[in-house]
């Protein structure tokens, strides 16, 4: 079960977040119901991409063998289903993409990076912490995009990505304190695993 220093930090993460969203003026039903939709999604796919990892022993690579076709498919299928409702939209997609090989390459590249990436933290942190890692990505990016000028928030947004902000900086200190006895129990957890 988690300390109460980090029950207390993701509150404030979350706490955060709904200060920085207050307000927000241009929410649709259905945007709101993609994005939980996808929230939902990518929560289910780190937890238990987490629980392959740690019960399986799964290589980070062969993990990728498993999971990376379903993702693609699903990929492929929204893309087809929202993006490309015509033959001609279609045939358009198919001749970009022939068209110009390389930054469908590289951008898939950038992806199988991001994927071992993700699959390196949540085997050695923890789901929990790629989703804060995330949720802190997104304030950061707001708070240099006010910084530059580029960003109009309100006081209460901007106050909210600061408590996010600080907030995760909070919980990273408290895992690194945590991580000793974490991994002892996990070296416990093996153990117990490999015994029976």
């Amino acid at each position: 079960p988690p300390s109460g220093a980090v029950v207390g930090c993701v509150s404030l993460i979350c706490v955060g977040t709904f200060l920085a969203s207050r307000g927000e003026l241009a929410m649709s039903t259905v945007g709101l119901v993609l994005q939980l939709s996808a929230n939902l999604a990518e929560a289910s796919r780190v937890v238990l991409s987490q629980q392959l990892l740690s019960t399986q022993q799964l290589p980070l690579v062969e993990m990728q063998y498993h999971v990376a076709p379903w993702q693609a498919i699903c990929l492929c299928l929204a893309s087809f289903i929202v993006e490309m409702h015509n033959r001609g939209d279609r045939i358009f997609a198919a001749t970009t993409l022939c068209s110009h090989p390389w930054p469908f390459f590289i951008a898939s590249t950038l992806g199988f990076g991001l994927q071992v990436s993700t699959l390196l933290v949540i085997k050695f942190a923890g789901s929990v912490t790629v989703k804060l890692l995330g949720i802190f990505r997104n304030a950061v990016l707001v708070i240099f995009q006010v910084v530059v000028g580029a960003e109009d928030v309100s006081a209460m947004q901007l106050t909210g990505h600061a408590i996010s902000t600080s907030a995760f900086l909070m919980y990273t200190c408290v895992r690194m304190r945590l991580l000793p006895s974490l991994s002892e129990t996990r070296t416990y957890a093996e153990r117990k695993a490999k015994r029976s």
